[in-house]
Parts: structure tokens; C-alpha cells; sequence
């Protein structure tokens, strides 16, 4: 491994692991969630100004809205808190495999790779491994594959400082940018 020029160090907690979740896991599913609660909102909307007499629609057409209405708000509610029961599910099978005790994560970027340790484990990945970057409050994430990724805490890093590492990881995913 090179020369390291950051480094990051955290503990998993509800926290992160619920904005991971809810920023990157889990944001198609609030998109979707929310156009079922607007199709959803809007049928039961129609079929109020039906019940009061300001449209009319007749036979199975009306019992077809109301349930639909019914159907689309609950998916909807049910699909944006979807990151909130995947997060809970997911510290809990973290805590299993771990013993109980979520250890500490340290990950190191160098100039050519990424190495993350974590219970006496190395892990090594080359930047053309990685997803691009992806920011959140208080997330740098680099996806390895749909359901993983490396995830560094903004207020983790031991050596070097976010702002820094923003600019080298953005600029290692940027063929424009030069360093």
C-alpha cells in the first residue's frame, strides 16, 4: 500500500447506519412511496368531491377509487419508512455476526487503493472498484455492489480533514479534474 492520506475511523451506530439507509439504500423506495401517496391522496380527493356531490362517478368505478386510495397511501406510507425497518434489521445482523459488540472501523486512502480494517480483517479495494462518491450529511459513500460500500464518517477522519478528502475522492472519480 502507498503513502496514507486519510484516514477514517468510527463506530457503526443508529445514526449513520439510518442515514446510510435512508440517502443510498433506500432512496428509490421513498421516490416510489412518495408518487403512491400523491396517486393515492388524489383518488381519495376525487372520490370525497364525489361524496359531496361535486362530480359524479357511478357504479364500480367509485368503490375501485376508494380502494385504490387506500391501497397507494398505505404502500406509500410503507415504502418511505421502508429505511427505517431495514436500519434496525441491519444493526441487529451487524450486532449478531460482530458478538454483540460493534467494533470500530478504520479505513485508509492512499493514493492508488482503499484498505478498511475491522476485526483484525483487511480489506483492500482499488478506486476502479468503487461506485462514485456519494454525499450525505454525514457520509462519503463509494458503493461496491448494489446492497454494499464503503462508507467513511464526515467527522471520523483521524489524519486529513473532510474538505481534503472531498476534493481527493471526487477527484479520482472525475476524469476533468486535475490534482
Amino acid at each position: 500500500m502507498d503513502e496514507v492520506l486519510f484516514e477514517n475511523r468510527y463506530t457503526e451506530n443508529k445514526k449513520l447506519v439510518r442515514e446510510f439507509h435512508r440517502n443510498v439504500l433506500c432512496k428509490n423506495h421513498k421516490r416510489i412511496g412518495i408518487i403512491f401517496l400523491i396517486v393515492g391522496i388524489t383518488c381519495a380527493t376525487i372520490m370525497l368531491l364525489n361524496n359531496f356531490g361535486m362530480i359524479t362517478i357511478k357504479g364500480v368505478m367509485g368503490t375501485i377509487l376508494w380502494e385504490g386510495s387506500i391501497i397507494f397511501v398505505f404502500l406509500g406510507f410503507m415504502l418511505n419508512i421502508y429505511f427505517l425497518m431495514t436500519t434496525k434489521i441491519a444493526l441487529g445482523q451487524d450486532k449478531k455476526a460482530m458478538g454483540g459488540e460493534i467494533p470500530e472501523t478504520v479505513i485508509q486512502f492512499s493514493d492508488s487503493d482503499v484498505v478498511i480494517s475491522e476485526l483484525g480483517k483487511i480489506k483492500t479495494f482499488h478506486y476502479r472498484e468503487l461506485g462514485e462518491v456519494i454525499e450525505t450529511k454525514n457520509l462519503y459513500v463509494l458503493p461496491i455492489s448494489r446492497y454494499a460500500a464503503i462508507v467513511a464518517a464526515k467527522d471520523g477522519f483521524t489524519y486529513g480533514t473532510a474538505e481534503d478528502f472531498e476534493t481527493f475522492i471526487k477527484g479520482k472519480f472525475d476524469p476533468t479534474y486535475n490534482m
